[in-house]
């Protein structure tokens, strides 16, 4: 998901069982759902238990923090929701040329 960040949060735990579309109609009960992925093996197509929710804007994202976090769904221990982390942005430095 390459989307806002502060608009995105990141889903853990999600039980094995659950679709995009389950998700998604949880996650639309706290605002406008821009995209939602859950991650997936890329061999065997089984799902990892994690994925990402871009909100249309931050406001509905702290609330899908705030209220959605320790959600428990399909019998599974409840679903971990907190913010995106964009990734840091990584510097090489030349120690070394021919």
């Amino acid at each position: 998901m390459q989307g806002n960040t502060q608009c995105s949060i990141f889903i853990g735990n999600i039980p094995y069982t659950a679709n995009e579309d389950q998700l998604q109609e949880v996650f639309e009960t706290v605002g406008p759902v821009v995209s939602l992925r859950i991650l997936r093996d890329e061999n065997t197509g089984q799902a990892k238990g994690i994925g990402f929710c871009e909100y249309r804007d931050e406001a509905s994202a702290e609330r899908a923090i705030r209220i959605l976090n320790n959600y428990e769904m399909n019998g599974r221990c409840a679903v971990r929701v907190s913010p995106c982390v964009a990734p840091r942005q990584l510097t090489c430095t030349l120690l070394w040329q021919a």
